[in-house]
């Protein structure tokens, strides 16, 4: 059955927005304003959902680019894919110049909307609970060597709440109810209790997705809350405690 292409397929697009909820100024990609910055960012408790791949999901592998910066196309290489996915990169990513706030950038690029499915779906792949399945194939033990935008769909969630605030949170893909024929990835309830939120709970793989973001965003020297949105998250088990389990405010400029 023929893939269901959407009318943006750049999925730098969908990252520049992310960023632009996040940063101190405007952000313009092409020229054009992405949205109006914000004047207050808060991070909600549903951040704390524990997230799990579902063995032969593919749901978050949508036809879209696949783009790396430069440093984490090199970066990555041996050391964070099989050599096998290393030697197909090097074939199939190519490098493109993409425009934000007036100054052009390169990073590496693979259109994989034109594919019937995404090359890089592998037969098999080990997941956090032992079974093999169909999988991605930059996959790895911590989930930080794939495209960015794959990586956090939909663990990480820059979204809006009325014009001028922007709220971090998780949460199924929005029309997840209407995949009927395929697994889902699974979400656990957020905790409804202050006293029930333990104090090592693991936040590390948001924080490393927001790290990311952070590299993305000084590449692209666009100014951001992200490192305030960090140090908060990092602590957010103490700083829901503080709020009572309310979203935290990062940055109120109103």
């Amino acid at each position: 059955m023929a893939r269901t292409i959407p009318e943006h397929v750049d999925s730098t697009g969908k990252l520049l927005g992310r960023l632009a909820l996040c940063a101190r100024g405007p952000v313009f990609q092409e020229g054009k304003a992405l949205c109006t910055p914000p004047q207050r960012i808060v991070v909600a408790p549903s951040l704390l959902r524990e997230f799990r791949c579902v063995a032969g999901c593919t749901a978050c592998c949508l036809p879209f680019t696949l783009d790396y910066t430069n440093a984490e196309f090199d970066g990555f290489g041996l050391d964070g894919w099989t050599e096998e996915i290393a030697v197909q990169t090097l074939d199939e990513f190519e490098p493109r110049q993409i425009e934000v706030n007036g100054k052009k950038f390169e990073i590496q690029t693979y259109p994989q909307y034109k594919d019937p499915s995404c090359p890089y779906l592998r037969p098999t792949r080990t997941t956090d609970s032992g079974e093999v399945a169909l999988g991605c194939g930059f996959w790895s033990a911590d989930n930080s060597t794939q495209p960015l935008e794959c990586a956090a769909a939909p663990q990480l969630l820059m979204t809006t709440r009325g014009e001028g605030t922007t709220v971090l949170m998780k949460r199924p893909f929005g029309r997840g109810w209407a995949w009927k024929d395929k697994p889902q990835c699974e979400f656990d309830p957020v905790f409804d209790k202050i006293d029930k939120i333990p104090d090592d709970f693991d936040l590390s793989n948001e924080v490393m997705l927001l790290e990311r973001y952070c590299h993305w965003a000084n590449y692209l020297e666009i100014d951001t809350y992200l490192p305030e949105i960090i140090a908060v998250v990092e602590n957010l088990p103490n700083e829901l405690r503080r709020s009572g389990l309310t979203s935290v405010v990062v940055v109120d400029n109103r």
